[in-house]
Protein backbone atom coordinates (compact mmCIF):
# COMPACT_ATOMS: atom_id res chain seq x y z
CA UNK A 1 0.00 0.00 0.00
CA UNK A 2 1.15 3.23 -0.96
CA UNK A 3 2.26 5.79 2.07
CA UNK A 4 1.13 8.70 0.52
CA UNK A 5 -1.89 10.57 1.73
CA UNK A 6 -3.36 11.62 -1.60
CA UNK A 7 -2.96 7.80 -2.84
CA UNK A 8 -4.61 6.75 -0.11
CA UNK A 9 -7.48 9.04 -0.26
CA UNK A 10 -7.92 7.85 -4.15
CA UNK A 11 -7.88 4.23 -3.00
CA UNK A 12 -10.67 4.95 -0.54
CA UNK A 13 -12.65 6.86 -2.46
CA UNK A 14 -12.51 4.14 -5.49
CA UNK A 15 -13.39 1.68 -2.53
CA UNK A 16 -16.62 3.24 -1.75
CA UNK A 17 -17.53 4.23 -5.93
CA UNK A 18 -20.31 1.71 -6.64
CA UNK A 19 -22.37 1.99 -10.05
CA UNK A 20 -22.03 3.71 -13.31
CA UNK A 21 -20.47 0.64 -14.57
CA UNK A 22 -22.13 1.40 -17.95
CA UNK A 23 -20.18 5.05 -17.78
CA UNK A 24 -17.12 3.68 -16.76
CA UNK A 25 -17.00 1.08 -19.66
CA UNK A 26 -17.93 3.56 -22.44
CA UNK A 27 -14.73 5.80 -20.67
CA UNK A 28 -12.55 2.90 -20.80
CA UNK A 29 -13.25 1.90 -24.64
CA UNK A 30 -13.01 5.52 -25.54
CA UNK A 31 -9.13 5.53 -24.04
CA UNK A 32 -8.15 2.17 -25.28
CA UNK A 33 -10.12 2.63 -28.61
CA UNK A 34 -7.31 3.51 -31.38
CA UNK A 35 -9.51 6.15 -33.13
CA UNK A 36 -11.67 8.39 -30.47
CA UNK A 37 -15.14 7.30 -30.68
CA UNK A 38 -16.13 10.62 -29.78
CA UNK A 39 -14.14 13.87 -28.63
CA UNK A 40 -16.72 15.27 -25.89
CA UNK A 41 -18.81 13.05 -23.02
CA UNK A 42 -21.10 14.95 -21.35
CA UNK A 43 -21.88 13.87 -17.93
CA UNK A 44 -24.97 15.43 -16.13
CA UNK A 45 -27.52 14.89 -13.83
CA UNK A 46 -29.01 16.65 -10.57
CA UNK A 47 -26.98 17.77 -8.01
CA UNK A 48 -25.58 15.26 -5.79
CA UNK A 49 -26.06 12.54 -8.31
CA UNK A 50 -22.15 12.00 -8.24
CA UNK A 51 -20.86 13.96 -11.69
CA UNK A 52 -17.84 14.72 -9.42
CA UNK A 53 -17.19 11.04 -8.33
CA UNK A 54 -17.39 9.97 -11.77
CA UNK A 55 -15.23 12.37 -12.88
CA UNK A 56 -12.69 11.28 -10.52
CA UNK A 57 -13.21 7.95 -11.33
CA UNK A 58 -12.36 8.84 -14.93
CA UNK A 59 -9.58 10.44 -14.20
CA UNK A 60 -8.18 7.28 -11.90
CA UNK A 61 -8.74 5.17 -15.48
CA UNK A 62 -7.05 7.49 -17.62
CA UNK A 63 -4.11 7.14 -14.82
CA UNK A 64 -4.00 3.29 -15.09
CA UNK A 65 -4.16 3.83 -18.84
CA UNK A 66 -1.54 6.35 -18.93
CA UNK A 67 -3.23 9.04 -20.36
CA UNK A 68 -2.98 12.55 -19.34
CA UNK A 69 -5.83 13.68 -17.36
CA UNK A 70 -6.17 17.21 -17.07
CA UNK A 71 -8.87 18.38 -14.07
CA UNK A 72 -10.53 21.62 -14.09
CA UNK A 73 -13.23 22.81 -11.95
CA UNK A 74 -15.29 25.78 -13.49
CA UNK A 75 -16.34 27.12 -10.34
CA UNK A 76 -13.00 28.72 -10.26
CA UNK A 77 -12.64 29.98 -14.15
CA UNK A 78 -14.75 33.13 -15.20
CA UNK A 79 -17.21 32.37 -18.15
CA UNK A 80 -14.55 34.33 -21.01
CA UNK A 81 -11.75 32.83 -23.21
CA UNK A 82 -9.05 33.99 -21.49
CA UNK A 83 -9.77 32.94 -18.13
CA UNK A 84 -10.66 29.33 -19.37
CA UNK A 85 -7.17 29.34 -21.14
CA UNK A 86 -5.37 30.24 -18.06
CA UNK A 87 -6.74 27.95 -15.63
CA UNK A 88 -5.37 25.33 -18.49
CA UNK A 89 -2.11 27.20 -18.45
CA UNK A 90 -2.29 26.46 -14.71
CA UNK A 91 -3.15 23.05 -15.05
CA UNK A 92 -0.42 22.24 -17.49
CA UNK A 93 2.21 23.92 -15.44
CA UNK A 94 3.11 26.45 -18.60
CA UNK A 95 3.91 30.35 -18.67
CA UNK A 96 2.18 32.81 -19.27
CA UNK A 97 2.99 33.15 -22.96
CA UNK A 98 2.75 29.14 -23.63
CA UNK A 99 -0.48 28.53 -25.31
CA UNK A 100 -2.30 25.63 -23.70
CA UNK A 101 -4.09 24.89 -27.31
CA UNK A 102 -0.96 24.21 -29.48
CA UNK A 103 0.81 22.76 -26.38
CA UNK A 104 -1.97 20.08 -26.34
CA UNK A 105 -2.02 19.86 -30.00
CA UNK A 106 1.22 19.33 -30.67
CA UNK A 107 1.38 16.57 -27.70
CA UNK A 108 2.25 13.17 -29.08
CA UNK A 109 0.13 11.28 -26.72
CA UNK A 110 -3.63 10.76 -26.28
CA UNK A 111 -4.97 12.94 -23.09
CA UNK A 112 -8.75 13.82 -21.28
CA UNK A 113 -10.04 17.22 -20.14
CA UNK A 114 -12.07 16.19 -17.44
CA UNK A 115 -14.22 19.59 -16.58
CA UNK A 116 -16.44 20.27 -13.44
CA UNK A 117 -19.53 22.12 -12.89
CA UNK A 118 -19.01 22.60 -16.59
CA UNK A 119 -22.69 24.26 -16.68
CA UNK A 120 -21.06 27.47 -15.44
CA UNK A 121 -18.88 28.41 -17.93
CA UNK A 122 -21.16 27.31 -20.78
CA UNK A 123 -21.44 31.07 -22.20
CA UNK A 124 -18.21 29.98 -23.68
CA UNK A 125 -19.64 27.22 -26.32
CA UNK A 126 -20.80 29.94 -28.58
Amino acid sequence: MSSRLADRLIAARHRLFVGRAAELDLFQSALAAPDLPFCVLYVFGIGGVGKTTLLREFARLCAQLQTLAISLDARTIEPSPDSFLAALRRALDLTPSDSPIQVLAAAPYRHVLLIDTYETIAPLDA
